[in-house]
């Protein structure tokens, strides 16, 4: 007999939904070919739904706000307002979003808030929003989760984008001054001030690799499309902010929203 998990809902093509697991779930998760399963509670997932993951090498994102690392930015400090936190938001959404990585996947409790969060990146409407949250809450629909998913701005960054602002970092970050060629030449008894200096290989080799990284970024920024760029852009000030995966490995579902999207605005 197979057994359907509490509120399991089909929410776009190779992502599932649920409220929690049980052992008498796991013949009907059988037939769902699953690869991974995020798992939103702090607790660890009962023996007998670890027996399965093991069974069928499915891949287990255990993601609990007890063990996400502290927001390093103002803009996306937690705060008294938000049901999650902005860093666990955007460790669960960098996995729904990689397709490729992370295909068939079952998200597991929490699950009516981040698929609420999930329909704000779609550009739901509220009404919408509230009423999908309200029949997978039922009577524990909250009203500080409702405020949540309506206050909440969701900003996606391209990959791409991510990896040049990495690039520029690494580049303008200090390298400590070398130290005065006078004062080398003043100690040693072996130069002399007339003698040219000599540039450290080190140095050298230094140079023409930042030379190189410019130049590849440069090509790469020429090379690369940014579309969607209104659609990742939220209508108000950020409060989180998600890492998208390459293009390649976003899911067709959210490109052809993507693009839609971009060709009526």
């Amino acid at each position: 007999m197979l057994v359907p998990p509490d509120n399991f809902a089909f929410v776009e093509d190779g992502l599932y939904r649920c409220s929690a697991l049980d052992a008498i779930n796991a013949p009907f998760l059988e037939t769902l070919g699953l690869s991974t399963i995020v798992w939103l509670d702090e607790e660890k997932p009962p023996r007998a739904i670890n027996q399965y993951i093991e069974d069928n090498h499915v891949r287990l994102c255990h993601l609990k706000e007890s063990s996400v690392i502290p927001e390093d930015t103002d803009s996306m400090r937690f705060q008294d307002w938000m049901v999650l936190r902005p860093t666990l938001v955007a460790e669960t959404f960098q996995i729904l979003l990689d397709y490729q990585t992370y295909h068939d996947c079952l998200l597991v409790d929490r699950s009516e808030v981040v698929i609420g969060l999930l329909r704000r990146v779609q550009r739901w409407s509220y009404s919408s929003i509230s009423n999908e949250y309200r029949l997978f809450a039922n009577n524990k629909a909250n009203y500080a989760v409702e405020n949540y998913l309506e206050l909440v701005n969701i900003e996606l960054v391209p990959y791409e984008r991510m990896v040049d602002q990495d690039d520029e970092d690494e580049e303008n970050t200090v390298v400590e001054e070398p130290k005065s060629l006078e004062k080398d030449l003043s100690n040693s008894p072996h130069l002399s001030v007339s003698m040219s200096p000599q540039i450290p290989k080190t140095l050298l080799k230094m140079v023409e690799m930042r030379r190189q990284k410019r130049k590849h970024r440069q090509e790469r920024q020429e090379s690369i499309s940014y579309s969607g760029v209104s659609f990742y852009k939220p209508a108000g000030t950020a409060s989180v902010r998600v890492r998208l995966p390459r293009e390649e490995n976003l899911p067709a579902w959210f490109i052809e929203l993507r693009t839609r999207w971009e060709q009526e605005a």
